[in-house]
């Protein structure tokens, strides 16, 4: 416990008890650049990540090496593969693909969820969504 400093006195009391801050500063104080320390390595984590992408053009030129296509029938496969996958799973169909994994349609039953903002309760319809699981032989190679 120590006195309280003008203005915090609450309650009469002459004392009050200060938060333990575990070696960290207070609240009101001016932070250090790069704090806090994580989202400094968070942000270079996601830059890495960014970096790792493969849009479907990058796709398209990977199959086109692979087939030995060119990139507008290695892009016209691309797009069917794609469309063939929507379509089928819009229709409540499963397309497995052994050792890659497995595209399917899932029901997500409705729910009650919070609004954050007021706390009021709202309700969120059901919901047919496209799920896709991972084959074994995938996660395999994803784990090496």
């Amino acid at each position: 416990c120590a006195t309280a400093p003008e203005g915090l006195n609450r309650g009469g009391t002459a004392e009050y008890h200060r938060p333990l801050n575990h070696g960290l500063p207070p609240r009101w104080a001016p932070r250090p650049i790069g704090w806090p320390p994580a989202q400094a390595e968070q942000s270079k984590q996601q830059d890495d990540l960014e970096e790792e992408l493969v849009n479907k053009k990058e796709l398209i030129e990977s199959v086109a090496e692979a087939t030995g296509q060119s990139k507008k029938v290695a892009g016209d496969l691309v797009d069917a593969f794609i469309g063939t996958v929507q379509t089928a799973v819009t229709n409540g169909d499963r397309v497995s693909l052994p050792g890659f994994g497995t595209f399917e349609r899932r029901q997500r039953s409705a729910r009650t969820a919070r609004n954050p903002r007021t706390g009021e309760p709202i309700q969120i319809a059901a919901a047919k969504v496209p799920a896709f699981k991972a084959g074994s032989a995938f996660k395999q190679s994803v784990n090496k």
